[in-house]
């Protein structure tokens, strides 16, 4: 590493843990940068997930170069009536054309016209929130499985271990309970009226729809 001028990302703490208590945590998980300056990443270990290996989140600290997204001039969220509208009012078609000026200022007129009747039938999309947040006994439940996975990662015990797995199957199913308490909430609001647009059709048509087959 230091003859390629490499560098190792990782916590510094174990993120393997074996069942056995004869054996000991061991750190398996770390990344390898190149040409990357150290202080640009950070890296922490997560105790979310229920398995022997904690998933390490690696963080580079830089800025995302954006590219620009390219210039269209009609979306998903234009009125063509308004935009025939505006196009009969703003128009003028009585122009003469006698010199390769007029006709270079007249297409200059007419896309100006366009575009500007473009951008003012166009509407601004409105972004959906997502608030997707757990209720009060799942978050509970999971600071409940996060503490008793720290304590047995520490202590070892089999007692810890049960005392996880068994807060870790109240959890799934709480997240079950609420899973199917949602979907059933969605099936008793859907109506075929202009009041819920029509959702029972498109969740009919949803329904009906083939399904794609995603290869393993």
């Amino acid at each position: 590493m230091q003859t390629d001028n490499l560098t190792h990302i990782s916590t510094g703490e174990p993120t393997y843990w074996p069942t056995d208590r004869r054996k000991i945590p061991d750190l398996l998980d770390f990344a390898v940068a190149r040409r990357i300056p150290p202080h640009a990443f950070t890296a922490e270990s997560s105790s979310d997930l229920s398995s022997d290996h904690s998933p390490v989140f690696i963080t580079l600290h830089t800025r995302f170069v954006l590219t620009p997204r390219a210039a269209t001039l009609s979306t998903k969220q234009m009125n063509w009536s308004t935009f025939r509208a505006l196009l009969q009012s703003t128009l003028t078609l009585q122009v003469p054309l006698k010199t390769p000026q007029d006709i270079e200022d007249y297409v200059h007129h007419l896309v100006q016209t366009i575009q500007q009747a473009a951008w003012n039938s166009t509407s601004t999309p409105i972004t959906p929130t997502c608030t997707q947040n757990c209720s009060h006994p799942i978050k509970q439940k999971l600071m409940e499985k996060r503490k008793l996975r720290k304590k047995w990662q520490n202590t070892r015990s089999p007692q810890d271990k049960t005392a996880f797995n068994k807060a870790v199957k109240e959890l799934k199913h709480l997240l079950c309970e609420e899973r199917q308490q949602s979907i059933q909430t969605y099936l008793v609001n859907l109506s075929a009226t202009d009041s819920t647009a029509y959702s029972l059709w498109k969740a009919t048509r949803r329904l009906k729809q083939s399904q794609t087959h995603i290869s393993p």
